[in-house]
This record gives structure tokens, sequence and C-alpha cells, in this order.
């Protein structure tokens, strides 16, 4: 009798070893890819974040001061409206003179928001150095740079969260 059973052992396990079964199909995300329209929300949220806080981010009023809105908003647009940028028909472009004559600096937001402070803005003496500013700063968000540094700033679980519509 164990004379017959091995070979039935090795039939059977050759039988059930060759009938694979079709796996689960797993659909998975790329964590490091975010799409056009993920740095579109990420940017809107970080947006209204920075808005709601007018005291450490105070918007120039574009009434009070259209020509300073205007001249800064004419000088991105040009510079946006060149073939080297790849998103410029993908992204909520937006121009926003911040008003602290102390801080010299300009960034983007995710998703084509840009901010420029009026510190900045005085202690350039040029247009070409303005044009300078604007374009470096427009490379980092036309290439994904911006929103890796962001990841690396924040986390996965923030942008994630943002992504997803989490309550903080």
């Amino acid at each position: 009798m164990k004379k017959h059973f091995l070979p039935f052992l090795i039939s059977a396990l050759a039988l059930f070893t060759s009938c694979n079964k079709t796996p689960d199909i797993i659909i998975s995300i790329n964590p490091n890819e975010l799409t056009t329209a993920d740095q579109v929300k990420i940017g809107e949220a970080f947006q209204l974040t920075l808005e709601s806080n007018p005291v450490e981010f105070p918007i120039l009023d574009g009434v009070a001061y259209p020509e300073a809105n205007a001249y800064v908003s004419t000088l991105f647009y040009t510079m946006l409206n060149t073939a080297q940028v790849q998103h410029r028909q993908d992204y909520n472009w937006s121009v926003h003179i911040l008003h602290n004559d102390d801080i010299r600096t300009a960034f983007f937001l995710p998703g084509g928001h840009f901010y420029i402070y009026t510190g900045l803005l005085k202690y350039l003496d040029t247009e070409s150095e303005l044009l300078g500013v604007i374009g470096h700063e427009l490379f980092y968000v036309d290439s994904d740079l911006l929103v890796e540094r962001m990841r690396q700033a924040f986390g996965g679980v923030t942008l994630g969260d943002i992504l997803l519509e989490t309550p903080a």
C-alpha cells in the first residue's frame, strides 16, 4: 500500500501546483508621482490656508495699488507664455503681491500661484532682475521640483491628506 501512496501523492501535488490561481488584481498608486490635477489641488489648499491668514500673509490690495499689480502681472504672464514653460496651460496661474517691506523673497505654490513680497520688489534694481526671479521660481513649479521639495518638507502623509480631503 505504501508503494502506491507515494506516486499518488506526487501526482496530486503536481496536479494542484500546476493549476495556478489568477492573482487578485491590486490597484497601485505610485506615491512619488503627483498628477497635474493633484498639484492644482495641493496648491489650492495651501493658497486657502495662506489667504485665510492676512496677518502673516498680507496680500497687497489690487484696487489700492493697481499699477504694482499690473506691472508684476504683465511681467509674470510674459514669462509664463514662453515655449519653455511646459505647464502654462495646465495650472491655475495667479500672481499675488504680499505687503511686507522687510521680507525679500518670492515663492510659488503647486498649481501656479506666485507670491512676491514688496520687500523684494523694492530691493531689486531692474526689470531684468525681477524677470530673473520670476523665471527662477517658475522653473521650480513647472519642473515639479517644487512638489518634490514640498514632499520632503511636509511628507507624503500631509500631501496625501490634502488630496484625500482628510481634515487636519
